[in-house]
């Protein structure tokens, strides 16, 4: 009991402190009970309608190359989805041609189509597999991981 005669929480010590400091650390397990879990709250889950890479993994055995590829047994490949909508932002790496057409598909619709969300940067990757004679090769696959997209 604490002075007077009233029961003290086993954590009144640690609260008293908590509120004179920046950090407390607490080993024992009498405290925990106290304490409710918080979290951040969730973004919107909307996805963006804009031209931006999209994850596309690509497993070598769903296309039946399992057999003759080692290694790795996939790759996130990404995709390129999205709106080229008037007037075109910075961030969708466009051409001076494809803001033009952007213009010109404001001012007719059914004549001239938007322009088109398509890579415009790739990575390589590495696969290590076996040729034709049964050797084990390592090549470098160019322009194989979508890295960024644009209005083309």
């Amino acid at each position: 009991a604490g002075p007077g005669g009233t029961a003290r929480s086993p954590c009144a010590s640690a609260d008293a402190f908590a509120a004179t400091s920046l950090l407390v650390v607490t080993l024992g397990q009498r405290c925990q009970a106290a304490r409710s879990r918080r979290s951040a709250p969730s973004p919107s889950v909307t996805p963006s309608p804009l031209c931006k890479p999209r994850r596309l993994y690509i497993s070598f055995s769903d296309v039946g190359w399992e057999n003759w590829i080692i290694a790795p047994q996939g790759y996130l490949a990404n995709y390129c989805r999205g709106d080229c909508p008037f007037p075109l932002a910075a961030e969708l790496n466009s051409t001076n041609h494809a803001v033009l057409q952007t213009m010109v598909h404001s001012l007719d619709p059914q004549g001239t189509p938007q322009p088109c969300c398509v890579p415009v940067r790739l990575s390589p990757i590495s696969i290590l597999y076996y040729d034709n004679s049964d050797n084990v090769v390592l090549r470098h696959y160019e322009d194989m991981v979508v890295d960024e997209c644009g209005c083309r």
